[in-house]
């Protein structure tokens, strides 16, 4: 994302964050075809983003199509190698699709990074 050099958004950033923004409602209203889609879009023009396939990711796993969630969510951690969100996404997932052994692997990665995240520690609990 660029800015610009007055400090202000420029209107690529403002056009990036409406479109996140849009898919992102998009998905929790159900239109998961139409938020993947905005995301694909937005991904054409700012390849190194995490967020759209976070979002992509979260669309996969609502319609409890895993293996498609999962592949999208680890390709946040190409951006960002300990973003927490998609650790704990991954780890509902695995809760989820019953491989409590898969979510306490995960939840260890993510604890080596963050020792304290609440979240990731309770996840690790229900495993």
């Amino acid at each position: 994302m660029t800015h610009s050099v007055s400090g202000q958004l420029s209107q690529s950033d403002i056009n990036y964050r409406a479109g996140i923004d849009l898919a992102k409602k998009l998905a929790a209203q159900g239109e998961y075809d139409v938020a993947r889609l905005l995301c694909e879009r937005i991904l054409r023009d700012n390849p190194e983003s995490s967020e759209p396939y976070f979002i992509i990711g979260n669309t996969y796993a609502w319609e409890g199509r895993f293996d498609k969630a999962r592949l999208f969510y680890y390709r946040v951690f190409e951006f960002e190698n300990a973003n927490m969100d998609a650790f704990i996404q991954l780890i509902s997932l695995e809760l989820w699709d019953g491989d409590a052994q898969g979510a306490i692997e995960l939840a260890n990665t993510a604890l080596k990074n963050n020792p304290l995240e609440t979240t990731v520690l309770l996840q690790k609990a229900k495993a």
